[in-house]
């Protein structure tokens, strides 16, 4: 298998979900970027695994989706406390529906500093 470096959110969720199934695999490259984790998958040196967010469709390759297969993945947004009522920066927290604490934070929720 072609994967996302060690650390990354995706893949240590990708391995968590995988293990609780009692799959394994053989990881033959690890790579810090999704184009070339498609590429070498491409060129045949494997089969890759990508979040969805990060996949852009190749004629190249053939896309199989996950059954029974939960794989979350969360994106944080934070800001310094004092910067959160400035304009640009309060709509941009309500569009991602933010809170304004730390202590109120959840996945898919605003930080504050």
């Amino acid at each position: 298998m072609v994967l996302s470096e060690v650390g990354s959110k995706f893949r240590a969720a990708f391995e968590q979900a995988i293990a609780k199934a009692g799959v394994n695999t053989n990881v033959v490259m690890e790579i810090n970027n999704h184009e070339i984790v498609r590429d070498a998958v491409a060129a045949g040196i494997g089969i890759g695994v990508i979040g969805q967010h990060a996949f852009v469709p190749d004629r190249r390759l053939h896309v199989l989706k996950l059954r029974d297969i939960d794989i979350p993945v969360y994106t944080y947004v934070a800001c310094l406390r004092e910067r959160r009522d400035a304009r640009l920066v309060r709509a941009f927290l309500d569009l991602a529906g933010g809170f304004s604490t730390q202590e109120e934070a959840s996945p898919k929720r605003a930080l504050t500093a």
